[in-house]
């Protein structure tokens, strides 16, 4: 590993930050006594130190590939699974749980509003606990950790035993095709419902049912015939186009940028060549594929199984490992060539799919309580939240959003940077990674060589997958579980967010035997 490591050489930061947002953050909350609130005077956003509230443990799903080994479980499935896990993990009364807290990002099936309920309630919680699902994007699977975080430290004095699921979950598999005119279209052709009440009126309902009924045939016959043109039924026009709801959801309309338009601005800003972008790409393929061969996701995963117990998964299978290298993935880059549909830079884009985080489907829950609470239990929690940061940045460079939020983050625990024994940064795209690691090594005066050997140890999203709301909880458990392996007091888990922000959260490993420098 170490050799992979240094096989990637770093040219200088050159330019740095001059389009981020400067606007300037005033919050006026503070959540207890055991929470203190930093207001960031550079970046829109907070952070916020806590003094004791703990992680008990965390599981996840494998995660699946596009239309792979999940593709039949919608976001709920896959959220009370990663509960279950959690919950047989730490032998916690499912009772005791007083709330769930999940992130989601695109509403894939018609449950996905009863996530959070759902996931508790399915595995034995009482109906007098509460539930809350967000939508922070990619940072949802840490916001919903701070969300319990800030309510732990609040209740610490009000309420015993607190315990609280938090976690995040994707199905971008199913992510729908959605017409967002066709009901509205269909309230015209049905007469805005005028005609069938003067129906019922005078022909009786049975008039009026016959009536609707023959609009429902109608319409389908519309849809069958051309979803895609305008259909005329009863005088009223209809756009019948069917949005992409995942790829529409990965483009900023105000800026009119794609994700991938932001990772090359962001690969300009730091001058990273495609070579380094693809020697990274290749060392997260082949760590991770490690990492699975010394069955180092094992104390993570939750088998998904079937309805006759039959498992389905039992770990990740979007990794490629040893089959990406460098030559296959320049030659990758040279069949992209000038059809590259970024906007920004069509013929001297770097960033291919094989530098990008993968679509995938998963989700990772967490128990948030306190130390007492887990002292009462007999718990030695898997770790404890120092500091959780979020900034905003300019949305033009979004993955800038993940090296500035682990500032945020580390400025507020009161660590310094050198402190931090492991990082995890989530690979939206592999200039991402090497962003952040080039900003920390300017701003903190380390190796940038350094840096890297400590960051995504066992692999990132560009191997693993990301699925969206999934990945800051998959991060901060898969941080936790390698400081424990390799007795590590402090790690930092940090994610660039679209639309232009970053989330990060600092922990400790209560475990560890080294002290604080």
């Amino acid at each position: 590993m170490a050799q992979g490591v240094r096989g990637i050489q770093f040219k200088p930061i050159q330019s740095l930050f001059s389009a981020i947002t400067t606007k300037k953050a005033s919050p006026s909350l503070r959540f207890g006594a055991s929470a203190e609130l930093f207001d960031m005077e550079d970046l829109g956003g907070n952070a916020t130190k806590f003094e004791d509230v703990v992680i008990l443990d965390g599981r996840r799903t494998p995660y699946g590939d596009h239309f792979g080994s999940l593709k039949d479980l919608n976001e709920t499935d896959l959220a009370s699974i990663a509960t279950q896990g959690v919950l047989e993990a730490t032998q916690v009364n499912s009772a005791k749980i007083r709330d769930s807290i999940w992130g989601n990002v695109i509403q894939s099936s018609d449950q996905a509003s009863h996530i959070s309920r759902d996931a508790m309630r399915r595995n034995g919680g009482v109906n007098g606990a509460v539930s809350t699902t967000i939508n922070k994007l990619c940072g949802s699977g840490v916001a919903s950790i701070y969300s319990a975080a800030l309510k732990v430290a609040n209740m610490k004095d009000t309420a015993k035993d607190y315990i609280i699921l938090a976690g995040g979950t994707e199905s971008m598999t199913n992510a729908p095709f959605a017409s967002f005119e066709f009901m509205k279209w269909f309230a015209k052709a049905a007469g805005k419902a005028k005609a069938v009440q003067k129906s019922w009126l005078q022909g009786g309902p049975i008039r009026a049912l016959l009536i609707m009924r023959n609009i429902q045939k109608r319409a389908l016959q519309a849809l069958q015939q051309d979803i895609n043109s305008f259909v005329k039924l009863d005088g009223a026009k209809s756009p019948l186009q069917f949005k992409n709801t995942l790829r529409e959801g990965l483009s900023h309309r105000s800026d009119d940028v794609t994700m991938i338009d932001t990772a090359e601005n962001l690969r300009e800003r730091f001058q990273l060549s495609a070579q380094e972008i693809d020697r990274y790409s290749v060392l997260s393929q082949h760590r991770a594929a490690e990492a699975i061969k010394l069955n180092k996701f094992a104390d993570e995963i939750v088998p998904v199984k079937d309805a006759s117990g039959k498992v389905v998964l039992a770990k990740d299978e979007n990794v490629r490992g040893t089959k990406v290298n460098e030559k296959s993935l320049a030659d990758l880059r040279k069949r992209q060539g000038s059809n590259s549909k970024i906007h920004f830079h069509p013929k001297k884009a770097v960033h291919t799919a094989a530098n990008a985080s993968r679509i995938t489907d998963g989700a990772a829950a967490v128990l948030v309580t306190n130390i007492e609470t887990a002292q009462r239990l007999g718990k030695v929690p898997l770790g404890k939240v120092l500091a959780i940061g979020e900034v905003g940045v300019n949305p033009t460079v979004m993955g800038l959003g993940a090296g500035e939020a682990a500032k945020a983050a580390l400025k507020a625990s009161g660590l310094d940077f050198k402190d931090i024994g492991l990082f995890e940064v989530n690979e939206a795209f592999a200039g991402v990674a090497l962003s952040a690691i080039k900003n920390w090594s300017n701003t903190y005066n380390v190796p940038e060589d350094e840096i890297l050997s400590k960051t995504n140890v066992n692999g990132g999203a560009i191997a693993l997958g990301h699925p969206l709301g999934s990945s800051g909880t998959r991060l901060t458990i898969t941080l936790l579980k390698e400081m424990e392996r390799q007795n590590i007091r402090y790690g930092l888990a940090t994610l660039c967010i679209g639309d232009g922000q970053g989330i990060a959260i600092v922990v400790e490993n209560p475990k560890a035997s080294v002290k604080k420098k």
